[in-house]
């Protein structure tokens, strides 16, 4: 919060886009997840140090491949954020280390933490519903449809979530 304790950390090799800079930061822990660009947007983890900032996970190693990471909230021990690539549009979950980023087994949109956990929608193929109210600890197995508020495969339109006064709107 002062000039004297204010620094730049470089993120990646020289090599920049046009808008390529840090953006979407989240909490986690005593470190920061964001999106950034060295050729194209990625997820990245810094504790505010050169040596402490990394890539979670090069999405598409290839120019052009990433084309969109949208950070979208962080828990105590995990962040979720989701990509829009060649793949297509996909969840992932990270516990701040490269090591620990993996694309969930599940799809996830307009999170929100509440309490210990995030809420939001959830699109799980083995269940067919689409995308549905859901909660996540950010584990598979912690993760699941409480609400199908569009029987079937169709799914609501739900705006991202907002927690307030211990209530989820």
């Amino acid at each position: 919060g002062t000039n004297g304790g204010t620094r730049a950390v470089a993120i990646g090799p020289a090599v920049r886009t046009a808008g390529s800079g840090p953006r979407a930061f989240l909490a986690l822990r005593d470190r920061a997840v964001f999106a950034s660009a060295t050729r194209e947007p990625e997820p990245w983890v810094s504790d505010g140090t050169a040596v402490g900032t990394a890539m979670l996970v090069d999405l598409v190693a290839a120019p052009n491949g990433s084309t969109s990471v949208a950070p979208s909230v962080a828990l105590d021990e995990r962040a979720f954020f989701t990509t829009n690539d060649v793949a297509g549009q996909r969840a992932w979950v990270s516990d701040g280390s490269p090591a620990g980023t993996a694309a969930a087994p599940y799809d996830f949109m307009a999170w929100a933490r509440f309490g210990d956990l995030a809420v939001g929608t959830a699109n799980d193929p083995a269940l067919g519903t689409g995308h549905e109210l859901a909660v996540s600890d950010g584990a598979a197995s912690g993760t699941r449809v409480i609400a199908d508020l569009v029987p079937g495969p169709g799914s609501p339109t739900l705006p991202k979530m907002l927690v307030a006064g211990g209530r989820c709107w």
